[in-house]
């Protein structure tokens, strides 16, 4: 049994859509995004974190864990992408394109 489902990438676009799907289809959700857009999202559970950093993966798991029930399911949505052809981007950029 799905307890609740944890979405990355929750506060808009794809995963807004996701988001909204899930709960008209009463689940619970675990609504996970860096952006402050995140607080507009309504009858979630919100964890704005930065989900490249131990301390931001630790948090969504407390929050998945505090939702309820025992099973949970990820909806791995988060991601940003930076408009540039791959030779005009530096090798920092694109370590923090594969890292996201």
């Amino acid at each position: 049994m799905i307890g609740s489902v944890v979405v990355t990438g929750a506060a808009g676009g794809i995963g807004q859509a996701i988001v909204e799907t899930l709960k008209n289809n009463h689940l619970k959700v675990v609504a996970v995004d860096l952006s402050p857009k995140l607080a507009e999202l309504e009858d979630v559970a919100p964890v704005q974190v930065d989900l490249t950093t131990d301390e931001g993966v630790a948090a969504v798991a407390a929050a998945a864990g505090a939702a309820g029930a025992p099973g949970w399911v990820l909806v791995n949505n988060a991601g940003t992408t930076r408009k540039a052809a791959i030779g005009n981007c530096s090798h920092e950029t694109s370590g923090k394109e594969l890292k996201s």
